[in-house]
C-alpha cells in the first residue's frame, strides 16, 4: 500500500533529503543552479521552518503584513489610503518603521512628536523579499526577518553554522539621529533631551531544535552589538524594537486602578496648566495606552476604587484653584464609558476611600471648601448608586491614609489638621458604624504611605511633619494583638514623603519615589521584606517621581506612571512610565560599606555575617555586614594597610588575613593577623615571609592554610615559594616551593585534599599534596591566563573561567578532571562576555554565578555589570540579571540564605556600594 504524505510532511521530507545531499557535498545548493553547483546562499524560510518548526510561525506571521512601497516596505495598513491609518499608527505605541528596499539601506523609526532615528544593520546586503507577513533580507552568515508585533517590531536573525560562537557579535546596528544607553540587559535609544524613546531587547534566542541559548546586547559608541552563543550551531535570535511606553498625557495626582480584565485605568490628574478630564487604559499584554473616555469633571487629588461589579468609582478631587468637588463618577470597562456616581454631601479632596466587605465604599476626611479640614465620612452603595452619612472620625484629617484590617474594619492614620501633623490613629467598625481611637504612632505623619501586609499587619512608611519634610521611619501596627500597638520597623534608606508603597505578590513591599516642596524628588526605590525586617535598595527609576501611581499587574510586575519632579523651583509633569519586574530583578542594592574597597578580601563568618578587610590602595579598616539587618558595623582596624591580600575562615571560626600591598614601614612587624569574631579582636600571628600580594590562601583538610606564590611586597618579584600556617600553634613553616613562580593565579582544594594551582600569567598547572609536601605538574591549560577564577564543581571537577591572556580578557573556560595520577583539561563552554577580575560564586544548587569584571587590563577598559550562571549538568551558560553597578576587582560571597553579596570594586572610581543577588 503506497504511503501518502500531507503537503507539509512532503515538504519536510524533501527538505531533509536536500540537507542530506548538501551534507554529502559539504556545501549548499544554489536554488537557481542547474545540477549540483555549490554556493553560499543564506538560509531562507525553508531552512527556518525545518530547523525551528516551533518558532517559525512567530517569525513569519506577525500581526499584520508588509507591502512593497516606493523605496522599500511598509505595513499594509499604513500604505492603504482607504484604511484606518490613524488607528494603525496608534498600535505599537505609535511607532512606525519604514524598511529599506535592500539590506544595505536604513530602517527608519518614527514616533509621534517628531522623533526619528535611522538604523543600519552591518553585514546586511541584498534585496528584501516578502515572506508571509515578514520581510526577509540576506545578511552575512544568515537572513534577517522583520515582522510587526503589537509591542513594536521584531527582527528575527536566522544564523548559519559557525556564526553564533561567542567569538564576536552575531550582529550589529549603527544608529543615527539618537544616542544609545545601556539599561541592564536592554539598550535605550535616547533623544537630545536625554529621554529614552525606544528600547531594544533580545528576549529569545535558540540553537537548532529550539534549545535556548545565552544572548545579550551591548552598547559600543553609536553601535548596538548582539551577542549569542550557540556553540557554533545554527541559531535563531530575536532582537525587538519597542517604544518606551508613555501615557498620552503628562499627569500628576491622578489615580490608577487595575481592572478585572488586567488592564490599568488611569484617570484625571493635573499638569502645569490644567486639571485633566482625560482617562486612558494600559494593556500589559501589548504595553499600549489607549483612550478610556472622558470624565464629566476634570479632577485631581481624587480617589478611585474598584467595585465588586467591576466598575471603578471616582470620588471628589479638586480643580486648579484647589476647589473640591462632591461629585462622583463610574467607569464601566464593558462600555469604556463614564456615568454619574451621585454626589457626596461634602465636597472634598485629599481624602481616603476604602471598600468594605459588603461592597460599600467608605470615604473619610479630606479638605473641604475654604481649605477646611473635615472629619466627616460617607458611604457609597453600588447597589443603589447612592450616598449616605457615616459616623465622623474623632479627628479632622487630610492627607491621611486608610487600610482595611480584619473583621471588616478600617485603620486610619496620621494626616494634617490645619497647621498640625497627626500621629493619632483610629479604627472604623463597619458593622457598628463607629470610630474608636487606637494607639498613636510614634511619629506624626502626613503624605505617608500605608499598606496592609499579607500577615494582616499594617505598615506605615515615611511622610512629612512639622519638624521634617520627610522621614525614613517605618512603623507596623498589629490589629490582632491583645492590645493593638505600633512597633518600630527597620528604617528606609532614604527620607520620603509623597511616595507610593505597593505590596508585591511575594509579600514584600515596594516603595518608590517621593518628594515635597522641601524635599528633592526621589529617583530611588527600595523593597521591604517583612519576614526579615530588612530593606534592599533597587536600581533607580528612569527619572525622579512624586505624586505618581504604582500598580501591581496580573503578571507580578509593577507599573509606575506619571507624577511630577521638582528641580529647584521648576516642576515638570510626567507622562513617562517605569515597569518594575521582581522576577527579573536579581540584584538589589544593599547598604553601602563605610569605605570604598578595591581588591579587598571578604569571608563569610560562622555566624553568617561577612567580614570585609582592606582594599583600595591599602587601608587598615575592616567592617562586618549583617544579612539579618542589612547593615554594616565597624570592626577594629588591622595593624597594617592591606590590598590584594587573602582572608581565610579557619576551622576554629577565626579568620586568617595575610599579605600586604603596598609596602609599608610596619610590614616587618605585622604582616599576618587573625581576627576573632567572638571577641572582635585582632592578634598578630608571626612575621613569616608573608610580605606578598596577589597570592592564594587555601584551607586544607588538616586545618592548615597553604599560601602560594604572589608578588613580593616592595619589590614586585613574582614568587614560587609556599607557606603553611598552623592555627593550632599560630605558627608558620615553609612548604615545598611550586615548580613555577605565579601571581594572579588560582588555588582550588580538590576532593582528594590536594590543591590545584592554575595559571598566573602562565598556562601551566600543578597539584600540591599536603601528605607528601610535594608538587606535581599536570597538563597545561590551552592558554596562559591571569585574573581568572577557578571553582570546584559538585562532581569534583574544576572550572576555570575567563581571565586575560595578555591585555585583553577572554571568554573561554576550561575544565580540569582530577585523576589518581594527576588529571586532564578539556574545553568548557564560553562565558557570555569576555571578562577578567570578575567574581565566581558557587550557589547552593551547584551552579556558578559569574558577575562583573572588565574587558581587559589596558586602557581603554570597559567595566561590566553583566552576570551569567553556569549549569554543570547541562554544561551551558545562561545570562541572568545585571548588577546595578559596573564593577571589577570586587568581592562576592555566598550568604547563609543562599543569596550572594557583592561589595566594592572599581569601575573608574573606587566603590563602596554593595548589592545582593537572589538566585
Amino acid at each position: 500500500m503506497p504511503v501518502r504524505f500531507k503537503a507539509h510532511q512532503l515538504e519536510r521530507l524533501q527538505h531533509m533529503i536536500r540537507l542530506l545531499f548538501l551534507w554529502l557535498l559539504g556545501g549548499t545548493i544554489s536554488a537557481g543552479s542547474a545540477g549540483c553547483a555549490v554556493d553560499s546562499a543564506p538560509p531562507g524560510p525553508d531552512e527556518l521552518r525545518f530547523r525551528f518548526p516551533e518558532q517559525a510561525p512567530r517569525v513569519l506571521d506577525g500581526t499584520e503584513p508588509f507591502v512593497p512601497v516606493s523605496g522599500g516596505f511598509a505595513l499594509a495598513s499604513t500604505s492603504d489610503p482607504a484604511g484606518d491609518i490613524e488607528a494603525s499608527l496608534h498600535r505599537r505605541g505609535g511607532l512606525h518603521a519604514a524598511l529599506p528596499a535592500s539590506g544595505e539601506g536604513e530602517v527608519r523609526f518614527h514616533l509621534p512628536g517628531g522623533f526619528d532615528v535611522r538604523v543600519r544593520e552591518i553585514g546586511a546586503a541584498g534585496e528584501g523579499v516578502i515572506v508571509d507577513n515578514a520581510v526577509a533580507f540576506p545578511r552575512e552568515g544568515g537572513t534577517s526577518f522583520w515582522s510587526a508585533i503589537d509591542e513594536g517590531y521584531e527582527e528575527w536573525l536566522l544564523l548559519g553554522a559557525g556564526v553564533a560562537d561567542d567569538d564576536a557579535p552575531v550582529a550589529a546596528w549603527e544608529v543615527a539621529g539618537a544616542s544609545l544607553r545601556q539599561q541592564g540587559d536592554a539598550v535605550e535609544v535616547v533623544d537630545e533631551a536625554g529621554e529614552a524613546q525606544l528600547r531594544v531587547t533580545a528576549p529569545a534566542a535558540y540553537a537548532s531544535g529550539g534549545r535556548p541559548i545565552p544572548v545579550w546586547l551591548e552598547v559600543r559608541g553609536e553601535r548596538i552589538e548582539l551577542w549569542a552563543d550557540a556553540d557554533g550551531e545554527p541559531a535563531l535570535v530575536d532582537p525587538v524594537w519597542t517604544p518606551v511606553t508613555s501615557m498620552n498625557a503628562a499627569r500628576s495626582s491622578h489615580t490608577a486602578t487595575r481592572l478585572g480584565n488586567g488592564k490599568v485605568l488611569v484617570a484625571g490628574g493635573q499638569n502645569n496648566v490644567a486639571v485633566l478630564s482625560s482617562a486612558e487604559l494600559f494593556d500589559p499584554t501589548t504595553s499600549i495606552w489607549s483612550p478610556a473616555g472622558t470624565l464629566t469633571t476634570a479632577r485631581a487629588g481624587h480617589t478611585a476604587t474598584l467595585l465588586g461589579n467591576g466598575k471603578v468609582l471616582i470620588v471628589g478631587g479638586r480643580n486648579m484653584s484647589a476647589t473640591p468637588f462632591s461629585s462622583a463618577e463610574l467607569y464601566d470597562p464593558a462600555t469604556n464609558g463614564w456615568s454619574s456616581g451621585g454626589a457626596m454631601t461634602t465636597a472634598r479632596h485629599s481624602h481616603t476611600a476604602t471598600i468594605l466587605p459588603g461592597g460599600k465604599v467608605l470615604v473619610a476626611g479630606g479638605t473641604a471648601p475654604m481649605l477646611t479640614f473635615v472629619s466627616s465620612a460617607e458611604l457609597y452603595d453600588p447597589a443603589t448608586n447612592t450616598w449616605s452619612a457615616a459616623a465622623s472620625m474623632n479627628a479632622v484629617r487630610s492627607g491621611h491614609t486608610a487600610s482595611p484590617i480584619a473583621n471588616g474594619r478600617v485603620l486610619v492614620t496620621g494626616g494634617c489638621m490645619n497647621s498640625l501633623f497627626l500621629a493619632t490613629a483610629e479604627i472604623y467598625d463597619a458593622a457598628l458604624n463607629v470610630w474608636a481611637p487606637t494607639t498613636s504612632m510614634s511619629v506624626a505623619r502626613c503624605l505617608h504611605a500605608q499598606t496592609t501586609l499579607v500577615n494582616g499587619k499594617v505598615i506605615v512608611t515615611g511622610g512629612s511633619n512639622i519638624s521634617t519634610n520627610g522621614t525614613l521611619s517605618v512603623e507596623v501596627f498589629d490589629p490582632a494583638a491583645a492590645t493593638p500597638s505600633w512597633t518600630a520597623a527597620a528604617p528606609m534608606f532614604i527620607t520620603r514623603a509623597g511616595h507610593v508603597a505597593t505590596l508585591l505578590d511575594d509579600g514584600r513591599l515596594l516603595v518608590t519615589g517621593g518628594g515635597t516642596a522641601g524635599l528633592p524628588t526621589r529617583t530611588s526605590s527600595e523593597v521591604y521584606d517583612p519576614a526579615t525586617d530588612t530593606w534592599l535598595q533597587l536600581i533607580g527609576m528612569s527619572e525622579p517621581r512624586t505624586e505618581h501611581t504604582a500598580t501591581l499587574l496580573g503578571n507580578g510586575k509593577v507599573l509606575l506612571a506619571g507624577g511630577s519632579k521638582r528641580v529647584g523651583s521648576t516642576t515638570t509633569y510626567l507622562a513617562s512610565t517605569d515597569l518594575y519586574d521582581p522576577a527579573a530583578t536579581k540584584w538589589e542594592l544593599a547598604a553601602s560599606a563605610s569605605s570604598a574597597r578595591v581588591s579587598s578580601a571578604a569571608v563569610t563568618l560562622g555566624d553568617g555575617r561577612v567580614l570585609v578587610t582592606g582594599g583600595a590602595s591599602g587601608v587598615t579598616t575592616a567592617e562586618i555586614y549583617s544579612p539579618a539587618t542589612g547593615t554594616w558595623a565597624s570592626a577594629p582596624a588591622m595593624a597594617v594597610n592591606r590590598s590584594l591580600h587573602t582572608a581565610t575562615l579557619l576551622g576554629n571560626g577565626k579568620v586568617l588575613v595575610a599579605g600586604v600591598f603596598p609596602a609599608t614601614a610596619s610590614v616587618a612587624s605585622a604582616n599576618a593577623q587573625v581576627f576573632d569574631p567572638a571577641t572582635s579582636t585582632w592578634s598578630s600571628v608571626g612575621t613569616a615571609a608573608v610580605g606578598r600580594y596577589a597570592h592564594t590562601a587555601t584551607l586544607l583538610q588538616n586545618g592548615k592554610v597553604l599560601i602560594t606564590g604572589g608578588q613580593e611586597t616592595g619589590t614586585g618579584i613574582t614568587l614560587a615559594t609556599a607557606l603553611l600556617f598552623d592555627p593550632g600553634s599560630n605558627t608558620w613553616s615553609a612548604a615545598a616551593p611550586m615548580n613555577a613562580a605565579r601571581s594572579d593565579h588560582t588555588a582550588t582544594l580538590l576532593a582528594s585534599g590536594k590543591v590545584l594551582v592554575a595559571g598566573g600569567h602562565l598556562a601551566s598547572a600543578e597539584i600540591y599534596s599536603p601528605l607528601n609536601d610535594s608538587w606535581t605538574t599536570v597538563g597545561a591549560m590551552s592558554a596562559a591566563r591571569f585574573g581568572h577564577t577557578a571553582t570546584r564543581l559538585d562532581d569534583g571537577r574544576v572550572i576555570v573561567i575567563g581571565g586575560a591572556t595578555a591585555l585583553s580578557a577572554v571568554s573561554s573556560t576550561e575544565i580540569f578532571t582530577p585523576t589518581v595520577s594527576g588529571g586532564s583539561w578539556s574545553a568548557g563552554p564560553s562565558v557570555p562576555t569576555a571578562r577578567v577580575y570578575h567574581s565566581a560564586t558557587k550557589l547552593n544548587d551547584g551552579r556558578i554565578l559569574v558577575a562583573g569584571g572588565a574587558n581587559g587590563v589596558s586602557a581603554p577598559v570597559t567595566y561590566l555589570r553583566t552576570a551569567a550562571i553556569y549549569s554543570p549538568g547541562s554544561n551551558t551558560w545562561a545570562t541572568t540579571g545585571p548588577m546595578n553597578d559596573l564593577r571589577a576587582h570586587h568581592q562576592a560571597v555566598l550568604l547563609g540564605s543562599g543569596k550572594v553579596l557583592a561589595v566594592g570594586g572599581y569601575n573608574g572610581s573606587n566603590l563602596s556600594s554593595a548589592e545582593v543577588y537572589t538566585p
